[in-house]
């Protein structure tokens, strides 16, 4: 689950001073790009972009810029955009044909010039103030890393889901109990917390793309690579409101080669983040973790061969260095 709001680090979020926003839409006494955004949308069909784009066009906060890489063969998106292209100069297009999503994004986010990132997955519909909102708690208090927003969950004919926030109240979580909930190796608590549509980046605590901790690239555990590396020690503030909503696709279960990726990747995460000094509290909460991940992966392998043999052979060298690491780590005083 989400971290404790009655824990150690866990405070209340600080709330963003009178003037963190001008009455343009703009941030007070900012200037040149040290306050503009960058809404990234990732897309490769015209029929969910459109809400979402309509959505980013209309925030009330005007420095932003809006590029839209489309990853369509065809350029689908294109006929789309052209009009409001030619009405609004803070709209860009980044044509990235057969670029994968994150690829995609990460075409975008190379493009981008904002000091601060905003993702705007095709399908989400972005309040209108969501970035005046968020802003200001980066603005008015440089402790904070990461600021996210509740993600409303929608059914397919548009009505809101009966789901609740993660927290009732604002609150700011310290880096440090953040990382340690997301390296706890739960996807679904991870999911809740950094998914990339929920959240407001620095653009400098990306790193050199979204998906990288510690210059090492992830691709199932991407969004939680991002947090960590967007976190570095800061504080992430949760705002209860709807900032943005998105159509709840159908669960598609994964398999099981896409499981063994998510296992070696976790323990790679787990692994980074001891190398580069996040302080487990306590000490031996690094063996812990380390010992229920290896235990899960080994149950899984043993479990699963048959289908393993079939589709992962080709990663079987990545799977013994990971293990081989692991049991080093665990088994050394």
């Amino acid at each position: 689950g989400p971290p404790d709001p009655a824990s150690p680090g866990t405070v209340h979020a600080p709330r963003p001073g009178p003037h963190g926003t001008a009455h343009d839409g703009g941030a007070s006494g900012v200037r040149g790009n040290a306050g503009l955004v960058s809404i990234l949308i990732p897309a490769d069909d015209p029929l969910p972009l459109e809400t979402t784009l309509l959505s980013a066009l209309a925030q009330t906060h005007a420095h932003c810029e809006i590029i839209v890489g489309d990853s369509s063969l065809n350029g689908a998106c294109l006929a789309l955009l052209k009009p409001h292209l030619k009405a609004h100069r803070r709209l860009r297009y980044a044509p990235a044909p057969g670029l994968s999503p994150l690829a995609n994004l990460n075409h975008c986010l190379a493009l981008a010039l904002g000091a601060y990132i905003a993702v705007a997955p095709a399908g989400d519909t972005l309040a209108p103030d969501k970035i005046a909102v968020m802003l200001p708690y980066f603005l008015d208090h440089p402790q904070v890393s990461l600021v996210a927003c509740w993600r409303q969950p929608r059914a397919p004919d548009g009505q809101a889901l009966p789901v609740a926030p993660l927290f009732a109240n604002e609150i700011a979580v310290g880096g440090g109990s953040l990382a340690d909930l997301l390296l706890n190796g739960d996807s679904s608590a991870a999911a809740a917390v950094c998914a990339p549509g929920a959240l407001l980046y620095k653009r400098a605590g990306i790193g050199p793309a979204f998906g990288h901790y510690h210059d090492r690239p992830y691709l199932d555990r991407a969004d939680v690579a991002t947090a960590l590396a967007a976190l570095a020690g800061g504080d992430y503030v949760y705002l209860p409101r709807p900032l943005s909503s998105y159509r709840a696709a159908p669960a598609t279960p994964p398999t099981p080669l896409a499981q063994l990726e998510a296992g070696i990747e976790a323990l790679e995460l787990l692994f980074q983040a001891r190398t580069h000094g996040h302080r487990f509290e306590p000490p031996e909460r690094f063996r812990q973790l380390l010992s229920a991940r290896l235990a899960e992966l080994n149950t899984f392998v043993v479990t699963h061969y048959v289908q393993l043999a079939a589709d992962a052979a080709h990663r079987v060298d990545a799977l013994q260095r990971t293990m081989r690491v692991g049991y080093q780590l665990l088994l050394t005083a």
